[in-house]
């Protein structure tokens, strides 16, 4: 059995003469501020195509549009039941879908695959991959018990070669409202806690393989811990578990138990931990201030009054009366400030009222967004989703408290930018875009 980890979540899996991928990314970039973490520039390399695709949940670093829309209509695909999911994979055309519940057993040939639960409000699923001599399990962002890790253990009975397990969750809320918030450290301990038992030859820390090259503030303030850290919390725990990082291209290979390793490139260990401090690690005393520079196209005459007109005639028609109702509760007050743009918009939601203003009234409003004017029409286009946006620096949220501040997302959101008014047509054009990089053999 061959795992190769192509980035982030992205697994390639070899075994039986299967080619199985997990949570395909084959881009340079992900949601266009993303890379590799270490990165490792712009890299060639051939991959064969996929027999098999596993899709864990929905979130945009998991669903690679670029990178499915690449893929046969006749490739198979195992997921969790997960209605967005299955849509964006009809969507794109695929038909052979699979959906398992979690711990559903499903064969191909003589490999097992299994999908392990994640306790959350959505489709999430890991997956377990058995052939006839080893076994892999990859949790992906599973939230996961202590129960499930021992349900696992008499599954493989022994043959679990490596597991690839989260350590950290993303917050993107208390990045875009800019908040002082401090780790605490209670996923990579309770993760840590539950893989103490499991029996597994190496443990390996992955899925947050990610670095924002644009956003300092990104890379000091949404990434609490490294690898190192976790790792360190597991061995504390178990001194006698095997423990391993995981970077973009490495190979893990196992035959019957024996296990092997192959690098990609030339960093040695004190170099990665090198990496990690200058440029992945937490520092508490890191801030930013809200950007004022506008760095995206120039908007022309037509696209301002497209901008005015929305919102003054068709913004408040998009909201139903239950949304309506917590706004009215809070007597919010909502600016919306438009980088590139001389002008804002104001919501009263008291006197339902959605006006052009000048950016100076913005100070009375108790609930803030800022956007680029760019993405605001990529927003209205249907070439951009808000959730994708969220994670990035470049939505910001204020208020005169924390539930108003966090309140000005749902006041764009319910103003007909849902993702569900959107889906349909950001596949589309985003299924378009080519492939910038990695060939598929046939």
């Amino acid at each position: 059995m061959l795992v190769k980890n192509i980035g982030h979540a992205c697994l390639y899996i070899e075994t039986q003469g299967l080619h199985i991928y997990t949570d395909l990314w084959f881009e340079h970039t992900m949601m266009g501020v993303c890379r590799r973490f270490p990165d490792f520039g712009e890299i060639e390399f051939n991959l064969p195509h996929p027999d098999y695709v596993l899709l864990s949940h929905h979130h945009w670093d998991h669903i690679i549009i670029e990178s499915l829309a690449r893929l046969k209509k006749e490739t198979q695909f195992i997921i969790p039941h997960n209605p967005q999911i299955w849509h964006i994979l009809n969507e794109l055309g695929f038909k052979n879908i699979t959906q398992l519940h979690a711990w559903q057993e499903y064969f191909i040939g003589s490999v097992k695959i299994i999908g392990t639960p994640s306790h959350v409000p959505f489709g999430e699923l890991g997956f377990y991959i058995e052939d006839e001599k080893d076994a892999f399990l990859t949790l992906v962002d599973s939230v996961f018990r202590h129960e499930d890790i021992l349900k696992i253990n008499k599954i493989s009975k022994g043959k679990l070669r490596f597991c690839f397990a989260p350590y950290q969750s993303y917050n993107e809320m208390d990045v875009i409202l800019r908040r002082d918030f401090m780790p605490d450290g209670r996923d990579l301990k309770k993760n840590a806690f539950y893989l103490k038992d499991l029996k597994v030859d190496l443990l390996i820390a992955y899925a947050d393989g990610l670095y924002y090259p644009q956003s300092e503030y990104m890379n000091k303030r949404s990434f609490a811990y490294t690898p190192f850290d976790f790792i360190d919390e597991i061995l504390e725990l178990n001194p006698k578990q095997k423990c391993s990082i995981c970077n973009p291209f490495d190979e893990f290979y196992s035959n019957s138990g024996q296990l092997q390793i192959k690098r990609y490139g030339q960093l040695e260990m004190k170099d990665l931990i090198a990496l990690y401090s200058d440029f992945r690690s937490f520092d508490k005393n890191y801030s930013l201030e809200v950007s004022k520079s506008y760095r995206g196209r120039k908007i022309g005459k037509n696209e301002k009054k497209r901008i005015k007109k929305y919102f003054e005639n068709e913004y408040l028609n998009k909201f139903d009366q239950s949304q309506m109702v917590h706004f009215l509760d809070l007597n919010l007050i909502f600016g919306l400030s438009i980088l590139g743009l001389e002008f804002a918009i104001k919501v009263d939601f008291v006197n339902l009222s959605s006006q052009v203003v000048k950016k100076s009234e913005l100070s009375k409003c108790n609930s803030r967004l800022q956007i680029r004017a760019d993405h605001l029409l990529d927003l209205l286009d249907s070439k951009e989703l808000l959730t994708r946006l969220m994670q990035s620096d470049e939505i910001a949220l204020s208020g005169e408290d924390y539930k108003k501040s966090y309140k000005a997302l749902d006041a764009l959101k319910y103003g007909g930018f849902e993702d569900k008014y959107h889906l349909d047509k950001y596949i589309k054009f985003t299924s378009n875009k080519s492939l910038s990089y990695t060939t598929l053999d046939s």
